[in-house]
C-alpha cells in the first residue's frame, strides 16, 4: 500500500486547516495522510470524524494518527522512528501546526517568545529531523516540504500602512510568519539541487480556532491550496509564497453551466456533457469575461497576485472588496439584494484611489470618477455585481477592446451578459472574488 501511495505528514492536523487538508489529501486516494496531532486522542477522534463525513468518501487505510507536539524535540523524534518503522520514508511534509496569542494577557516578550517558538522555531527543528526520511522518497511529487505560512507575513502587504491589514495590527503573529518564510526560503536554498521543492502557502482568513472563529473564509476552502502546493509544478510552488487569494478562479466545473454540484461541487461533480455545454449562455459569457479581466489585471497591476483580499466595506446588503496594490487595484462591489429590488447607490470609502481618478466597471464598460471627498458613488442596478479598475489601465485591453482612448459605454450590457442575478447570490459571498 505504501508503495503506491505517497506518504504525507501533516503536522496540527486534528482541526482547522490541518484536518481539512487531511480530507483533501485522503479523498484523492494517493495518499497516505498521517495526521500529527499534539494529544494522541485528539487526533484520533478526527480520524473517526473524517471517515464518517459522507460527503467526502475516503478509503479507511488512508488515515492514521500520530502523536507529534513540535515544540518536543522528544515527540518530534519519536514521531520520526514511528514513521519510519511503519513506511520507511516521507514523501511530503507539511509545517502546518501554529498559535496565534496575540490578544492573551502575558507579557509581551513572552508573546513574542512563545509565537517564535511554535511557529518558526518548531517548523524548522521539525523539517530538520524529517530530513533523512524525506531525502528516501523516490515517487513522483516527492521530497517536497510545505509551510503553512500568511499574507501577514508580507512585507508589502505591512508597509501599506493606510489598509486595514498594515503592520499596525497583528505584530506578534505576523511577525513569526515573517520569519517563517525565511525559515522556508533558507530549505529551498539548500536542497533544491537534491531534487527538494520546498514552499509556503497562504489559506487565507478561515474561521478556526486559532482566530476563535471570525474567520470569514471556510477552512475547508482555505484548506486546498495545501493540496495545490504538494502537486504543483517546481515553477509554481518552489520558495515561493501560493495564496488562496492570488486570483487563481475557485467557480467550480460546471457552474457556468447552472449545475449544483450537491452538498460539496467540489466533490460532486456531474458530467459536463449532459449540457452540451453551452458557450452562448449568459453565466458562460460572464465567468469568460471575469477571466480575461482578471488575466489583464495579472498583467497590468502592481504584483496583483501576492495582494491579500481586503473587505473595505460592508452593511447588510453589500460587501465591497479590494485587491492589489496602490493604483492598479481592483474594487469589486457584491449585492445579495434580488433583481426585482430597487436601485440604489453607495459610497464606497477606503478604496486607495486619489480623488478625480478615473475608474472603469468592467461589467458595463461605464466610467465613473472618484469624488472630492474621496467616495467612489456607485450605482448599484437590480443587485448586480460592480468590478472597477482603473481607465488607464484597461487601454489596449481584450475585455473592453480598448485602443489607445478612454472606454466608452459597450453594446455589451451587463443585462446581455447576466440575464438574472441568482447565480450571483449563490456564490458572491463564497468565491466571487476569487476570479480576481
Amino acid at each position: 500500500m505504501a508503495a503506491d501511495k505517497r506518504i504525507v505528514l501533516i503536522t496540527g492536523a486534528n482541526q482547522g486547516i490541518g484536518y481539512f487538508a487531511a480530507q483533501h489529501f485522503a479523498s484523492t486516494g494517493k495518499y497516505i495522510v498521517l495526521i500529527g496531532s499534539r494529544d494522541l486522542i485528539k487526533g484520533q477522534k478526527a480520524v473517526q470524524d473524517l471517515l464518517a463525513d459522507e460527503t467526502v468518501k475516503i478509503e479507511k487505510d488512508t488515515l492514521t494518527a500520530i502523536q507529534l507536539d513540535i515544540t518536543s524535540d522528544e515527540s518530534i523524534n519519536a514521531a520520526v522512528q514511528t514513521t519510519a518503522s511503519k513506511y520507511g520514508r516521507l514523501d511530503i511534509l507539511i509545517n502546518n501546526a501554529g498559535i496565534n496569542i496575540e490578544q492573551t494577557t502575558t507579557s509581551l516578550r513572552q508573546r513574542y517568545t512563545d509565537s517564535f517558538a511554535t511557529n518558526t522555531t518548531s517548523a524548522a527543528v521539525t523539517t530538520e529531523a524529517f530530513l533523512p526520511l524525506l531525502r528516501k522518497s523516490t515517487v513522483p511529487n516527492g521530497k517536497r516540504i510545505i509551510f503553512t505560512s500568511s499574507g501577514l507575513g508580507s512585507l508589502t502587504l505591512a508597509s501599506e500602512f493606510a489598509l486595514h491589514y498594515s503592520a499596525a495590527i497583528y505584530p506578534v503573529y505576523r511577525t513569526s510568519k515573517t520569519a517563517l518564510n525565511m525559515v522556508m526560503l533558507h530549505f529551498a536554498a539548500v536542497l533544491e539541487q537534491e531534487g527538494f521543492i520546498v514552499g509556503s502557502v497562504c489559506p487565507g482568513f478561515c474561521g478556526t480556532n486559532l482566530n476563535a472563529y471570525t474567520g470569514t473564509k471556510d477552512p475547508r476552502d482555505g484548506a486546498k491550496i495545501l493540496l495545490v502546493a504538494a502537486e504543483g509544478k517546481k515553477e509554481d510552488v518552489f520558495a515561493k509564497v501560493l495564496s488562496d487569494a492570488d486570483g487563481i478562479p475557485i467557480i467550480c466545473q460546471g457552474q457556468e453551466q447552472h449545475m449544483r454540484g450537491g452538498v460539496s461541487p467540489y466533490t460532486n461533480c456531474s458530467p459536463l456533457w449532459t449540457t452540451s455545454y453551452n458557450i452562448s449562455s449568459s453565466l458562460y459569457k460572464h465567468i469568460a469575461l471575469l477571466n480575461k479581466f482578471r488575466q489583464h489585471v495579472i498583467n497590468t497591476s502592481k504584483n496583483d497576485t501576492t495582494y491579500m483580499n481586503e473587505v473595505i466595506f460592508q452593511d447588510y446588503h453589500s460587501l465591497a472588496m479590494r485587491k492589489g496594490y496602490g493604483g492598479s487595484q481592483v474594487i469589486a462591489v457584491l449585492n445579495n439584494n434580488g433583481e426585482s429590488t430597487n436601485d440604489f447607490n453607495l459610497a464606497i470609502p477606503n478604496h486607495g484611489f486619489q480623488a478625480g481618478v478615473q475608474l472603469t466597471e468592467v461589467l458595463s464598460f461605464t466610467n465613473l470618477t472618484v469624488n472630492s471627498t474621496g467616495y467612489i458613488n456607485l450605482p448599484m442596478e437590480k443587485g448586480q455585481p460592480k468590478i472597477m479598475y482603473p481607465t488607464n489601465l484597461l487601454y489596449n485591453s481584450s475585455p473592453c477592446g480598448l485602443s489607445d482612448h478612454p472606454p466608452a459605454l459597450s453594446s455589451v450590457t451587463v443585462a446581455e451578459t447576466i440575464n438574472n442575478t441568482t447565480f450571483i447570490n449563490n456564490i458572491r459571498f463564497n468565491n466571487y472574488f476569487g476570479l480576481f
